[in-house]
């Protein structure tokens, strides 16, 4: 028999995940922690050596903003197609909380003067107010769009395989960020805790019935006929 993940236990499960996101940050930032960083790092390497990086290559594409945007449309697609609009509207709003917070965890925003704005929102990487790579953007994005797609867009029965899937992408992405020498793998971590804590609370607020079927903006209401 399909195990079953309910509604509640998204939520729980949701909280936990943030909770432990937000002590592993407490615990390791500024600067990460040199041990884990060492050993997995060296795993991780190891995992994607060689010619079987290029398994893990196409992922980073897949994790990047530009592509980001488009799976997070599709994703919202399918979901107002199969439980509404406003699951659409819900799974577009985790994605930018989640990218708001990410970014905040990244930059000085104490030291954004104003004519640095706009060459901060156009060209970010390298820049002089990113201070940090914790946590790993690409990893937390595509944790978030695949434990969506796992939970929300598959029958209640296969949400806990549809968890698993989720979280062997996670993984990949993960170990080709470490192994591309982007990230470290406190980086990878946290931004897998932030992704799925993300996801299973936004899950559960489509799950709860927050929503509105497409059809029946389009419907029209039968008119009585008079007798």
């Amino acid at each position: 028999m399909a195990h079953r993940l309910s509604t509640s236990q998204l939520l729980w499960l949701g909280f936990a995940l943030l909770a432990v996101f937000a002590a592993f940050t407490v615990a390791t930032q500024p600067g990460g922690n040199a041990s884990l960083d060492a050993h997995l790092g060296a795993l991780f390497h190891h995992l994607a050596g060689g010619a079987r990086y290029r398994l893990f290559a196409p992922l980073q594409a897949l994790g990047s903003p530009s592509w980001s945007i488009v799976l997070t449309a599709l994703v919202a697609a399918v979901a107002a197609r199969r439980r509404g609009v406003g699951a659409a509207v819900i799974v577009i709003g985790a994605m930018g909380a989640m990218t708001l917070l990410e970014g905040l965890l990244r930059v000085r925003v104490a030291s954004i003067p104003w004519n640095d704005l706009r060459h901060f929102v156009f060209h970010p990487r390298g820049y002089h107010l990113v201070h940090s790579t914790y946590p790993s953007g690409h990893t937390a994005r595509l944790a978030l769009l695949s434990a969506m797609a796992g939970i929300s867009l598959v029958p209640r029965r296969w949400r806990v395989q549809g968890l698993a899937v989720a979280v062997m992408v996670t993984a990949g992405i993960a170990v080709q960020r470490v192994a591309a020498d982007q990230h470290t793998v406190t980086d990878v971590i946290g931004g897998a805790l932030l992704g799925w804590g993300s996801a299973c609370i936004a899950a559960w607020a489509i799950g709860a019935g927050w929503y509105v079927p497409i059809r029946r903006l389009f419907r029209r209401e039968a008119v009585p006929t008079p007798s």
